[in-house]
């Protein structure tokens, strides 16, 4: 199914589509068949300082990144995706833990996610209402609209990275071929123009 074929038959001025028939038709659609398969994933080290990470997100006007591990001296990695980090994951740190954010990435994330429901603070001294879930969401090529919108849903998790089909359970860079965003979801949804457009040119 052509991502513009969906768009002409879910016309919403000119021809509403009854709730069924659009849940039908996500619960068969795949993320490839959509055009949101495909997007730029920054990877960062998840051994090095968390601080460092924050820092490249920020000169690069990043919010979220995939954490991986096996650093390679050229700059690239062969490793497993250990994590995902995002802006949010600094937000409430208290002056005097900022130590912590000199441990590994992998060690601070765990850290900082590490409080259950309900139960105040974490050892950073952060408060999150509703602690996100330090193993990342992932989709595939193959992985149906639906079944990513349930998925999203789940532990308020904003993003999912996707990786091809091949892929096994230990999920490496070099599977990684994607991200989607819960942004992109209601893009898709809305069916706003320029989004579709800049899917199906890209």
């Amino acid at each position: 199914i052509a991502a513009d074929e969906i768009a002409e038959d879910q016309s919403i001025d000119e021809d509403p589509i009854a709730a069924d028939e659009i849940a039908a038709l996500a619960a068969r659609t795949t993320l490839a068949e959509l055009g949101m398969a495909v997007k730029t994933v920054f990877t960062v080290d998840a051994d090095d300082a968390a601080l460092h990470a924050f820092q490249r997100m920020t000169r690069l006007g990043l919010t979220s990144a995939a954490a991986v591990s096996g650093y390679r001296e050229d700059g690239s990695f062969d490793g497993e995706v250990v994590c995902d980090v995002t802006a949010g994951d600094i937000r409430g740190v208290w002056p005097d833990r900022y130590r912590a954010l000199t441990s590994p990435l992998r060690e601070y994330i765990e850290r900082v996610r590490g409080v259950e429901r309900g139960a105040g603070e974490n050892e950073i001294g952060a408060v999150f209402w509703r602690p996100r879930p330090a193993r990342p969401r992932f989709f595939r090529r193959s992985t149906t609209f639906a079944d990513v919108v349930e998925r999203l849903s789940e532990d308020a998790v904003h993003h999912g990275f996707v990786s091809e089909d091949r892929a096994g359970t230990r999920v490496t860079s070099k599977d990684l071929i994607g991200i989607v965003t819960q942004t992109d979801v209601l893009r898709r949804i809305c069916f706003e123009d320029e989004y579709l457009s800049e899917c199906l040119s890209g």
